[in-house]
């Protein structure tokens, strides 16, 4: 499995490449529209109220969001109660989901990511950046001036100290042909890093594991294998045995196990026994790259 937390520039192209990415498989969860889901809740609703009254509600009681936006962007102090009450029940949904899908490639786009800080539970970081005028010609097709956005950005972190915490950059400054096909490359790479599992075998020789193991590697069937004594007791025809056996543990990924699998049924003392395709638990995003990078 892997998480990722999309995130970067207003208007830079986050949520082009979270519907992108959708389609490319993975599971996309937006965290704006799980604010917007936040604010109507009862409890936020009452504290909306005590402290704005009646001005941020239209008529019959939905909320006036455009109303809502302008008190909170008005100063600092403002913004800061919005960001401490809305934020905790955006993330703990986003953690729920994630927690939810269990596997597969998984995408949260936060687009204030490294203000309300990176989860425990996020693997990397892919920052979308794009030109000042590229941003302030989309913004302007969504009806947010260059003051209104000015006044959004007061708070935020410096671009570059955001660049310099993600595990990916991607530049939005060509044509649009071009960023959805790097979109489209970092999908496949995401994908395949998230379908990293563990193909075990048991072997009665040693030299045979061993050199199975290592023919895997070269091939780039696996990115690493780990070969270990181990004890076994089990039932051979009625009887109960003790056997000592070669446990071969190959780190590859879900569309190689087969071709793995089939290099074992070649070996010259045949099928191991006792073979099993385990999913792996999270890993260290410089892992998941490293056996990415060397399985193909």
């Amino acid at each position: 499995m892997l998480v990722l937390a999309l995130t970067g520039d207003i208007g830079a192209g986050k949520s082009t490449l979270g519907a992108l990415w959708r389609e490319e498989g993975a599971q996309v969860w937006d965290a704006d529209i799980l604010a917007r889901e936040a604010w109507e809740l009862p409890e936020l609703r009452a504290q909306l109220r005590e402290r704005w009254g009646d001005a941020i509600f239209s008529p019959g009681g939905p909320l006036d969001r455009r109303a809502l936006g302008e008190r909170l962007f008005a100063d600092e102090e403002s913004y800061r109660w919005g960001c401490d009450r809305v934020h905790p029940p955006v993330i703990k949904a986003l953690e729920e989901r994630v927690r939810e899908s269990r596997r597969g490639w998984v995408v949260v786009e936060i687009p204030l990511l490294f203000e309300v800080g990176v989860p425990s539970w996020v693997d990397g970081v892919v920052y979308v950046g794009a030109p000042e005028r590229r941003r302030e010609e989309w913004n302007a097709h969504r009806r947010l001036a260059g003051a209104d956005l000015a006044q959004r950005q007061r708070w935020l972190l410096p671009e570059g100290v955001k660049r310099a915490q993600a595990q990916v950059v991607l530049e939005n400054d060509g044509d649009m042909e071009s960023f959805v096909a790097e979109g489209r490359r970092l999908g496949h790479r995401f994908r395949r890093m998230a379908s990293a599992v563990e193909l075990r075998g048991v072997w009665a020789e040693e030299a045979e594991a061993r050199r199975l193991g290592r023919e895997l590697v070269e091939a780039r069937l696996g990115a690493r294998v780990s070969v270990a004594e181990e004890g076994r007791i089990l039932r051979r025809k009625g009887t109960v045995v003790e056997e000592r056996g070669w446990a071969v543990t190959v780190t590859t990924l879900e569309e190689l196990v087969g071709a793995a699998m089939e290099r074992w049924g070649l070996s010259s003392s045949g099928a191991p026994d006792a073979v099993t395709v385990l999913p792996r638990g999270r890993s260290p995003w410089e892992e998941l790259v490293e056996i990415e990078e060397n399985c193909r």
